[in-house]
């Protein structure tokens, strides 16, 4: 039983947060693709935003961006579809 409102990595399917656990999670559910939608850091990174140093803020924002482009998508690339 997992709560959908957990406060550590024990109460969360490890499919939250680790991004082979999602795929394998993806796999047995039949999915195909997903679409990430922010959790933590709010659309349009408020969270991230929030501080009173717009240089840290930005660099913070392109921190996460970085990561999840480069680790969590990057680490399953969609193969290029055959040109039509």
């Amino acid at each position: 039983m997992f709560n959908v409102d957990a406060s550590c990595y024990d109460g969360m399917r490890p499919g939250c947060y680790d991004v082979h656990e999602r795929v394998r999670d993806m796999n047995a559910g039949g999915q195909l693709a997903g679409l990430n939608f922010p959790n933590w850091t709010g659309f349009s990174s408020r969270v991230l935003n929030q501080g009173p140093d717009r240089k840290v803020n930005e660099i913070m924002t392109q921190a996460y961006n970085d990561w999840h482009v480069d680790e969590w998508c990057g680490a399953y690339p969609v193969a290029s579809s055959p040109a039509a």
